[in-house]
Formats: structure tokens, sequence, C-alpha cells
């Protein structure tokens, strides 16, 4: 449930902030909503396929002059590329501080009511149950460790080297596989 709601967040945040940096970048700066409103369908998709062109293939502008010409420089301007930076930054901070903050507090709220639950127990003259104190003993295995470890870092091994393409990126996710496999040879020699 923790993991569900952390990732809700962290889609909303994204979509927001995506949403915002279209919003702000393409519809008012290169077409307003009343283009949009009188272009047909054929229009629309013409213009995007323009627009797709013209990222990825400078040399589509050299005949192109006038509005073309225009949203082409807009889209590839230094304010476009700054904002959607600014909205990835904003979206890592954000993760970052609810995978630190979201655990703190439900263990937080965890240790809470295990508290009330022993002080219970003091008020009412009763013997704390041996399986309440144990259950608070109780750790993940090195075994756990290691295969959350080394699936984590093949997932982001996997994911970098999708994302990033002829890049040496994805060694990071090497880290946490080599983690992994010292947390199993500690889990071998202790059992």
């Amino acid at each position: 449930m923790k993991k569900l709601i952390l990732l809700t967040i962290i889609f909303i945040t994204g979509i927001t902030c995506l949403a915002q940096v279209n919003q702000d970048t393409l519809v008012s700066n290169y077409i307003t909503k009343d283009v949009v409103e009188k272009l047909s369908e054929d229009e629309l998709i013409s213009l995007v396929k323009d627009l797709e062109e013209m990222k990825y293939n400078p040399e589509y502008l050299q005949g192109v002059t006038g509005q073309g010409k225009y949203i082409y420089e807009q889209f590839a301007s230094e304010d476009f590329v700054k904002s959607i930076l600014i909205c990835v930054i904003i979206s890592i901070l954000v993760f970052i501080i609810l995978v630190i903050s979201l655990p703190l507090y439900f263990n937080m709220r965890k240790n809470r009511s295990f508290n009330a639950m022993i002080k219970e127990f003091a008020t009412k003259g009763q013997q704390t149950p041996n399986e309440l104190i144990l259950s608070l003993s109780k750790k993940r295995s090195d075994f756990q460790k290691a295969i959350i470890m080394v699936s984590t870092g093949i997932a982001v091994s996997v994911a970098l080297a999708i994302m990033i393409k002829d890049s040496r990126i994805w060694a990071v996710g090497l880290i946490p596989v080599i983690i992994g496999i010292g947390y199993y040879i500690a889990y071998r020699i202790t059992n």
C-alpha cells in the first residue's frame, strides 16, 4: 500500500509538471487554442509531423520560412529545455523527499501503536506477551536483502540501457547487484 501511494504521488507530480510544461510552451507560445480549433484533423496531423521532422532533422528548416521556422526556433530554445530540466529536477526532489519521509512516517505510526499497546498491558498489570516482544526483533535476512538488491540492480541496469542507448550509464545498476551478491555470500557463510 505504501509503495502504491508513493508511485501514485510521483505519477501525479510528473503528469502535472509535464502538462504545465506542455501548456506553457507548445500551446501558448507556438500554437494558440484558436488555431487548434480552426484546423482540421488532417492539418493538425500534418503540423505535428512537421514539428517532429523539424525536431529531428535541422536540414528540414532550410526551405522553411515564416511560422514553421518560428515554431522550430521556439521549440529548440533554451527556455524550453530549461523548463523541462526544472520539471525533471522537481520530480526527482519530490521523489527523494517521499522516499525518505513516507517510510519514516509509517514506522513512526507503527512504533506509536506498539508503544500504546505495551502501555495498555502495563496499566492493566498484565505481562507483555513474548511473541509481541519477539516481533520487534524480526529483521530481513541477508538472503532477502540479496534478492532485493540484485533484482533492483538488474532493473536499474535494464532501464538505463533502454533509456540511454550508446552509453555505459547502465553500469550504475551493477552497484546494487554487487552489494546483493555480498549479502548472499554473508547469508551462505552464516548458515
